[in-house]
């Protein structure tokens, strides 16, 4: 695989990781804080509907279920959907079980009749306002409840007024921000291509004439130069690979005139790296005629 690709790879997969966990991290802690606020909202809806009913309106299915009705589809909007509004209370007959006090649904397949069993959620308190920190399912869907408890004027827990959103309708909420991260993370990765593509052209340009010019040198052009463009480490890399050519060249010079004077075995052993020059001298007695 070539340098550049390489370079590419680890950096488009480096960007692309990095971001994908920032960006995951951050759409988590969103999500929760969005769904924190629902909850919140959720809870006011079910504490102002709980204020508003007093102890002498539990006896008054009719006018109870009307007012809850009315609560219900006024908080029916763009920005929040109660799915289901119900007031629920002790039963008579047995501690610790709740029954319906009104229900304002009008589908028979959804509405509950007075006096059927409520079935006890997590996070249920009936002496203070609270919610669910999670989606439950029951006979009707799958839900988030808030519970506001109704006080007679004593301040005793008479009834319980129970706020439910569905559960795809919340989700909904979230998933353009979902979106958003999805998005994010796109322009993440091209943006970190584009930069890949910028620097692993910028590094392995000159690594290419390096090696074009190591090349050359090879085959005995040693007048070729490397442009040196910069500073760093491939700026000296390209400074030693013109001082190694420039030193050939020299060596090249000096075999080409030696050969004009001595003879081959005289230059060879002369110029070989592992030969040592030793200065020395013979007296010899000859005759010249």
């Amino acid at each position: 695989m070539r340098f550049r690709r390489k370079l590419l790879l680890t950096l488009g997969i480096t960007t692309f990781v990095t971001a994908g966990l920032c960006l995951g991290v951050m759409e988590r802690v969103a999500h929760d804080q969005m769904f924190d606020a629902y909850r919140a909202k959720l809870l006011s809806i079910a504490a102002t509907t709980a204020a508003h009913i007093s102890e002498e309106q539990l006896t008054d299915a009719a006018a109870l279920r009307a007012q809850l009705r009315t609560t219900r589809d006024a908080n029916r909007r763009d920005d929040t959907r109660v799915a289901r509004l119900s007031v629920i209370a002790p039963s008579n007959k047995e501690d610790g079980v709740w029954v319906f006090v009104a229900d304002p649904e009008d589908d028979p397949k959804l509405s509950v009749m007075p006096g059927e069993t409520w079935r006890s959620s997590q996070g249920f308190e009936p002496s203070r306002p609270s919610a669910e920190t999670e989606f439950v399912k029951d006979e009707f869907g799958t839900f988030l409840h808030a519970f506001a408890p109704v006080r007679d004027r004593a301040g005793k827990t008479v009834a319980v007024v129970v706020a439910a959103a569905a559960e795809n309708w919340v989700q909904s909420l979230m998933r353009p921000m979902l979106i958003a991260a999805l998005i994010c993370s796109a322009m993440a990765l091209l943006i970190a291509v584009v930069v890949s593509l910028i620097m692993s052209g910028r590094i392995s340009g000159p690594m290419k004439e390096l090696h074009e010019a190591v090349l050359h040198i090879g085959e005995g052009k040693f007048d070729t130069r490397v442009a040196i463009r910069s500073r760093d480490e491939i700026g000296e890399v390209a400074a030693a690979v013109n001082q190694m050519a420039e030193g050939l060249r020299e060596r090249d010079r000096v075999k080409s005139t030696f050969a004009r004077y001595v003879s081959q075995q005289v230059m060879e052993s002369v110029l070989a790296p592992s030969a040592e020059v030793v200065l020395s001298g013979a007296r010899r007695r000859i005759t010249v005629l």
